[in-house]
């Protein structure tokens, strides 16, 4: 939408983008593509910008890899950047090409065009795709431990059933999966996405329940009355910044969801400040690592507490009554059903598959 669109073109028309801004425009694309979800995706940039960041660090006076400390440590006369860059792109290229093979005709067209042969083998004889090799073999080793391919395969997560159906609430506190209608008309109950996710190794927390916040307010206290009142009073009041706000940070269909708005803000940084290589290694190094941890902490409370969602939680409180509300595309805010109350989101994705 118009937020994100203005990072896009931003980033478009930038003067000069380090190999790892091109590295990432290829991961932030494979997920447009392949729409994993928010938890998925975040992992996936946060593992490929590692990589990046191990393999870069060699070439660096002072940077330690996160898997092999100082022992990849090249000499001074080796810390060229067209030996940095060939390491970081055989890095990105090898963890990209492990967790989204759909894209490998893709991603071997970016090796070609960069001007290195699509993977790397012990006939080849550069030592700056040895490292990036070597670099991301080790993170893909450490990620295969984390618990994700658990957490999202069918057989192992089961199907979290809620207290509450699509169309009866029994506990106003709790989550209730809707009933949707996607861009082609096709209508389905949505299921918890992920929801082990919380279970996930993360990479700087001790766990997804480290940070947990405390129980939400009960049903029927004043606390949860005031944060129900203030959703109607703020939406009944949205302005055109607020709602580009809204705009910028939706799930919307084909995008690069949350994680990946984050990547775009960075990359706007980037190209704002010119960034050389170093300085984007460590940026989208440590911003994608961040992004990650806070996605396993917040599966880790949804799972926990499961509770409502605002459309739930206001149609409930309101049902019966009229309230200002945002009525659809073209009809802005008037008095509606307060069971029809709905975010200032796509009538395609009111609200996201979880707690």
């Amino acid at each position: 939408m118009l937020a994100t669109s203005a990072l896009a073109a931003s980033a478009q028309v930038a003067a000069a983008q380090t190999v790892v801004g091109t590295w990432n425009d290829a991961a932030l694309q494979s997920i447009r593509d392949l729409q994993p979800g928010t938890p998925m995706a975040a992992r996936l940039l946060a593992l490929t910008h590692t990589a990046i960041y191990d393999s870069w660090s060699a070439y660096d006076a002072t940077a330690v890899s996160t898997e092999f400390g100082q022992a990849l440590r090249r000499p001074r006369a080796e810390r060229t950047d067209a030996n940095r860059n060939e390491a970081m792109s055989y890095a990105a290229y090898e963890t990209l090409l492990e967790l989204v093979p759909e894209e490998e005709s893709t991603l071997r067209t970016m090796m070609s065009d960069l001007g290195y042969r699509p993977g790397w083998t012990p006939a080849n004889p550069s030592l700056a795709a040895l490292v990036g090799h070597r670099s991301a073999q080790a993170v893909l080793r450490r990620a295969a431990l984390d618990g994700a391919t658990d957490a999202i395969r069918p057989s192992l997560t089961g199907s979290v059933q809620s207290i509450n159906s699509a169309d009866q609430i029994t506990d106003a506190t709790r989550w209730q999966p809707l009933e949707v209608t996607d861009v082609n008309d096709n209508r389905a109950t949505q299921s918890f996405l992920a929801p082990r996710w919380g279970e996930v190794r993360p990479f700087a927390l001790t766990s997804g329940a480290e940070f947990r916040p405390p129980r939400p307010a009960k049903e029927g206290t004043s606390g949860r009355n005031a944060e129900i009142q203030e959703l109607v009073n703020l939406q009944a009041t949205l302005v055109d910044q607020q709602k580009v706000i809204v705009e910028q940070w939706t799930d919307h269909e084909g995008g690069e969801y949350a994680p990946g708005r984050w990547n775009l803000v960075a990359r706007w940084v980037s190209d704002r400040d010119g960034n050389n290589v170093a300085k984007d290694a460590k940026l989208f190094f440590v911003l994608n690592r961040a992004v990650a941890d806070s996605t396993i902490a917040t599966w880790d409370a949804k799972r926990r507490y499961e509770s409502a969602r605002p459309i739930s939680a206001v149609r409930s409180a309101f049902r019966g009554q009229l309230v200002q509300g945002w009525a659809g595309p073209g009809k802005g805010v008037q008095p509606i059903k307060g069971e029809a109350w709905s975010p200032y989101q796509a009538p395609t994705s009111p609200t996201p598959a979880s707690p």
